[in-house]
């Protein structure tokens, strides 16, 4: 099975794997309520490949003009509003339990693994907890409980953005790359 928030951002990989395999594709909706719900009526399956795309929070003073477009993959999730967040946020970091997989398929050892922050709006503010590195995806937070059923994992996330104000035309901009890339990663490892 091949989820993604939108039929763009997994497009090139359905179409790849529905050449050697029947596989089901599940477009899950934006947002962590639509994901979430979507999710949780699929029947499990053994192997589910996850396709998103992300923006990446940078440190301050170290923003960069343009996102480090890449892939990534996830192990732990928090549940992160943009109003939980500055100098105060550890105290409130962590009142949702943290979720996390172990089920992730080997072939993401060599994938570089953050830690992905789901908010329920996008973030304008590039700043998260000083010195927590991270990203953001609006729906995996919410898809995690299922995910976690799977016997095992490939969850790719295309970092198409950084969080910000130009957040939301860096993904319109860079969203057809990381789809374009998760592909190829799905070839050279799943094939």
């Amino acid at each position: 099975m091949i989820m993604s928030a939108i039929e763009e951002e997994a497009e090139p990989s359905v179409a790849l794997m529905r050449k050697h395999y029947d596989c089901e594709y599940v477009e899950l909706g934006i947002g962590p309520l639509n994901s979430q719900r979507q999710a949780m009526m699929q029947p499990p399956a053994d192997l589910v490949i996850y396709l998103g795309s992300c923006g990446e929070f940078v440190e301050p003073g170290r923003e960069a003009k343009e996102p480090n477009v890449r892939l990534v993959t996830a192990d732990q999730f928090y549940w992160s509003p943009p109003s939980c967040r500055g100098p105060y946020a550890e105290l409130v970091l962590g009142a949702d339990p943290v979720r996390s997989l172990s089920n992730l398929h080997p072939c993401l050892r060599s994938v570089e693994r953050i830690v992905s922050f789901t908010s329920p709006t996008i973030t304008l503010d590039a700043q998260l907890v000083p010195g927590v590195p991270g990203t953001e995806n609006m729906e995996l937070y919410g898809v995690v409980p299922y995910l976690a059923l799977a016997k095992q994992v490939v969850l790719l996330l295309g970092i198409t953005n950084n969080v910000g104000p130009s957040g939301r035309d860096d993904w319109l901009k860079n969203k057809g790359k990381v789809a374009e890339l998760s592909a190829q990663f799905l070839e050279r490892h799943l094939l």
